[in-house]
């Protein structure tokens, strides 16, 4: 293979992005990351997992926030998917939030969910329902 081919391309280092610059997110520790995407809506969240492999592991460590808004297209899958996020994540719980007018699923259901430990020591809690007309 001839000198500067393919093999002698300067490869990116964990902690640059294509450009070459530093990225300043990952030189920050575990923790404060995982506050930061606690922050983040749960889709967004969970979408963190395929940045790079030191981030993996946050998601499921970072305080969950459960913002059941805008999760799945049709109403009928929440049911389905709000357990799935739950066992997959270790906890604590930051926030866990049921939309206006999502009837897809009853006390019990909700009351389950919010037995399991993910859900534990939740700082804030929404669920909104849809009240009866006069």
């Amino acid at each position: 293979m001839e000198a500067g081919g393919p093999s002698s391309e300067r490869r990116m280092r964990v902690g640059e992005d294509e450009g070459g610059r530093s990225d300043r997110i990952s030189d920050l520790p575990d923790a404060v990351i995982g506050d930061i995407i606690s922050l983040l809506p749960t889709k967004e969240g969970a979408h963190t997992q395929i940045l790079a492999s030191r981030w993996r592991h946050l998601w499921r460590s970072a305080p969950l926030n459960l913002d059941c808004r805008g999760l799945v297209e049709d109403e009928g899958e929440l049911a389905g998917v709000v357990p799935r996020i739950i066992s997959s994540h270790q906890g604590p719980g930051r926030r866990f939030r049921i939309p206006r007018g999502c009837k897809c699923f009853g006390a019990a259901t909700v009351d389950s969910w919010l037995q399991s430990p993910t859900i534990d020591n939740l700082h804030e809690i929404c669920l909104c329902c849809q009240g009866q007309p006069r």
